[in-house]
């Protein structure tokens, strides 16, 4: 009898785990797609692992009380309708979110039906996965970037070598070094701050623990940044060594990786010790209880407490408990998998659908089939002799680091006026990511920004894509106006960023924006620098420049 409801059970399990690779599979393909190609989240794949092997841990060695069976049951029906709406909108990410909180429904299944505790931290950490929307993470490593300009030339200054600090652009007697963000890929600050969480949860450490040594992170990230910045500089004057650039910058990288986690190590130590329980302490220091603050005491307590970490002193006479995992009694939970297994298979036909991409898409590989011939190609024959009545004078190509900000290539255009006033048209490629907001770029090389206007404009073939055009000054009194837009290699437009917040998370949600975002995108600019104000005559040829160079570079990408 138990053989044959246990053959049943792992029937139906099976069943189970097929209808969820349909139901979820190829939109969270799509997701994790557009994850790996944000340089600073490529560590996700070991935040997941760790994620699960720790929720194994703790539900194999922490004996206890788990959620009842309304938690469980209400994460399978918020799950069932995240995924409902991540079909609709469609959104990648609210099914990633989704598939989040039907684990933590079937963790909750399993820790009760083998008396353990459900194992919080861990599946807390699994959430860091998902990117923050509206460019959250983008905005914390701009602030850590200016931090670290503004730390490092402080730095500079106290050992006496000679540099000018423009935003973000460290200028040294013959080098310019750009303080990116404390390094890029796997070395970045999201993954340091990614470390400590998972440092955290495998400590067992409370929850004001835990944001607190992510926050200390975070400041660790940005001064070993200025220790890597400051080295380069060093390494510059005293022995000739270029370690900007290259293998040598790479390894300075990982080094400063290395001792992050010192320090992340050492800040662990130092938060244990300061938020320490008061009470028992107390207690067994005096024999007595606390009779004056008490009531401070006990919310102190609660705050610092961790109800889940394991006896900081066992004894040979009370051996930790060990839980034994009972999968038949998981098994023979038929009721419960069938129930998931008919909300599994209702959407496993959605899920299939998603096997097929809109018309508009899958026509044509988006992406750069080759960089260096795109560049050649612009350079020989991208724009005119003449433009508007403007003299092209000079043309030139720029590559970059893969990492670079401002992109890996930049072929650039210089026309003149009768009056002697130059207009730089430049074409940036390859970006990732959607939008490339100049404004952080330019800020980062010592431009203010004094006015930004997002808008649309038409092609000559009449369609519209979005524009932002910017209005700088530097402290010098120079005035600069840049005109730019953003599209993919099918000419296919590139949303600006919206201007609300709540337009900013319903476009961050949805899966055109999304889509966009996992592909690669070359951006068109036009910058005219001045030493007077700048007139609305300037505006306005410089906004027919960028539609016009528009139109001929996106005729050049599909000749590739």
């Amino acid at each position: 009898m138990k053989s044959g409801r246990l053959a049943i059970s792992i029937v139906l399990l099976a069943a189970l785990a097929i209808a969820l690779i349909a139901a979820y599979g190829p939109i969270l393909v799509e997701f994790f797609h557009n994850v790996w190609r944000r340089p600073h989240y490529q560590h996700f794949p070991f935040v997941l692992a760790a994620s699960a092997l720790l929720f194994m841990r703790d539900l194999s060695t922490r004996p206890g009380r788990a959620p009842g069976p309304l938690w469980a049951a209400g994460g399978a029906v918020a799950a069932w309708a995240l995924l409902a709406l991540a079909y609709q909108i469609p959104s990648p990410l609210f099914a990633a979110a989704s598939l989040l909180l039907l684990a933590g429904a079937a963790g909750c299944v399993i820790a009760r039906s083998i008396g353990a505790r459900f194992p919080w931290g861990a599946w807390a950490l699994s959430w860091l996965v998902l990117p923050p929307p509206v460019g959250l993470d983008y905005r914390l490593i701009e602030v850590l970037q200016r931090s670290s300009s503004w730390l490092a030339s402080q730095a500079l200054d106290v050992l006496q070598i000679n540099h000018l600090m423009e935003g973000n652009a460290l200028v040294l007697a013959d080098k310019t070094l750009f303080v990116d963000e404390a390094c890029s890929g796997i070395v970045s600050a999201v993954s340091i701050i990614s470390c400590a969480a998972m440092y955290a949860v495998w400590r067992r450490r409370g929850v004001a623990h835990t944001l607190l040594l992510m926050a200390m992170s975070a400041g660790w990230a940005m001064l070993l940044n200025v220790v890597r910045i400051v080295s380069i500089a060093l390494a510059h004057r005293q022995f000739n060594l270029d370690l900007a650039e290259g293998v040598p910058h790479t390894l300075v990288g990982l080094g400063a990786f290395a001792l992050s986690l010192v320090t992340l190590v050492a800040s662990d130590w130092l938060l244990k010790a300061l938020l320490a329980e008061v009470g028992p302490r107390w207690s067994q220091m005096t024999g007595e209880s606390i009779r004056w603050g008490g009531g401070l005491v006990d919310a102190w307590d609660r705050l610092v407490a961790t109800p889940d970490a394991a006896p900081a002193t066992p004894t040979l006479s009370a051996p930790r408990e060990r839980v034994v995992f009972r999968w038949d009694r998981v098994l023979t939970s038929s009721l419960g998998v069938g129930a998931a297994l008919t909300a599994s298979l209702a959407f496993a036909g959605l899920g299939a659908t998603q096997l097929v991409r809109p018309a508009g898409v899958q026509t044509a590989e988006l992406d750069f089939p080759n960089e260096d011939q795109f560049a050649e190609t612009l350079e020989a024959e991208g724009l005119p002799a003449e433009l508007f009545g403007l003299q092209l004078i000079e043309k030139s190509h720029r590559q970059r680091d893969d990492d670079s900000a401002f992109g890996q290539h930049s072929v650039i255009y210089s026309y003149q006026d009768k009056k002697g006033q130059v207009f730089l048209v430049s074409c940036d490629f390859p970006f990732v990511g959607g939008w490339h907001d100049l404004s952080v770029c330019y800020r980062g090389i010592g431009w203010e920004m004094n006015e930004r206007l997002i808008d649309q404009a038409g092609s000559a073939e009449g369609t519209p894509f979005d524009y932002a055009q910017m209005a700088m000054t530097k402290p010098d009194g120079r005035s600069a106006l840049v005109t730019f837009c953003a599209c993919q290699r099918d000419g296919t437009a590139i949303d600006a960023p919206a201007m609300t917040f709540k337009e900013g998370l319903l476009r961050a949600f949805s899966r055109r924006q999304a889509f966009a975002d996992s592909r690669q995108c070359f951006q068109v600019q036009v910058l005219t620098e001045r030493a007077e104000a700048l007139s609305e005559a300037d505006r306005s040829l410089s906004l027919e420049m960028l539609e016009e160079a528009r139109r001929r570079f996106t005729a050049v990408a599909l000749e590739l």
